[in-house]
């Protein structure tokens, strides 16, 4: 028992921080696109990558990264009670650690957006729906970089990052949005 309230523990709380940070990323994008086309409620990615986001590119395979996740053997965790002093201590899930996860996410979404559409528009938008052009380059770009970004982020989070629960999914939802 001591071992699965551990063990649930972390689990929970990468994933909650997770799940937030992700989404807070790919919510940068949005903002400053927002902020840049002047509020015009025009979409700053695609349709079919953004429905896909949640669902195909980087929350599956979360439940094999976390759910599958052992820092430790159960001998040790049993043998070493000073490991569940996180727990009690609230170590992993705190307002101070949930803001580092957010802030991290408005950073690197911030720059995932930033970066290609300075890069790859340096004269402004040119946005048609209708077309794919520039502007399009330039977002799908920056839904990748993001997308590579938080995908990593969970594999170094995990505590056991090279294992092949953690790795194969991982590279399975890299493979979903390059198929996609």
């Amino acid at each position: 028992l001591f071992c699965h309230g551990r063990r649930a523990y972390r689990r929970i709380a990468l994933f909650l921080c997770y799940y937030l940070y992700k989404n807070v990323s790919l919510l940068m994008s949005d903002l400053w696109w927002m902020h840049q086309d002047g509020f015009r409620a025009r979409t700053a990615f695609p349709e079919y990558l953004s429905i896909g986001f949640n669902v195909l590119y980087s929350a599956w395979h979360v439940i094999f990264v976390i759910g599958f996740d052992r820092d430790v053997s159960d001998d040790v965790a049993n043998a070493r009670p000073e490991l569940y002093h996180v727990g009690p201590r609230r170590a992993l899930f705190n307002p101070r650690r949930f803001t580092q996860w957010m802030m991290l996410g408005v950073f690197q979404g911030s720059i995932a957006w930033c970066v290609p559409y300075y890069l790859l528009l340096p004269d402004g938008t040119v946005y048609d729906k209708s077309t794919p052009g520039p502007f399009w380059v330039s977002s799908t770009a920056a839904f990748t970089a993001v997308n590579i970004v938080v995908n990593i982020r969970l594999v170094l989070s995990s505590p056991s990052p090279f294992r092949r629960t953690t790795v194969w999914p991982t590279v399975l939802a890299f493979l979903c949005y390059g198929i996609g």
